[in-house]
């Protein structure tokens, strides 16, 4: 014999199991916790089979693809500061030598030229 309940709404009898009054859908909140009770165990169980080590295996991959990231980054910044540093004396060499050229070319002799032809 199957248990029966009355609706607290309608006055209607209906079966425990039932979440909600078949006739005016108010719930039953003893089978509608029942139910939702075990929805929360069985994502429980499934939680359990995920491994352990899951999350962390994930954590390790992207901080290091992240890692990977940053390093490129630096090693470019590094490379382009170099760059800009190595053609800034380059330039100042490079003026430094047309100045010397056009000096000699005017005919004027520089102090230390002189004290080295003595």
């Amino acid at each position: 014999m199957k248990k029966m309940v009355i609706c607290e709404s309608c006055g209607a009898e209906f079966e425990r199991s039932l979440i909600r009054c078949p006739y005016c859908k108010t719930a039953y909140l003893p089978a509608e916790e029942e139910e939702y009770m075990g929805k929360l165990e069985g994502i429980h169980k499934e939680l359990k089979d995920v491994p352990k080590n899951t999350e962390k295996k994930l954590d390790k991959k992207i901080f290091g693809f992240t890692g990977v990231i940053v390093s490129l980054i630096i090693t470019i910044v590094l490379l382009t500061a170099g760059a800009f540093f190595l053609s800034g004396i380059a330039k100042k060499f490079k003026d430094r030598q047309e100045k010397k050229e056009f000096l000699q070319n005017q005919g004027v002799v520089s102090e230390q030229q002189e004290e080295n032809e003595k």
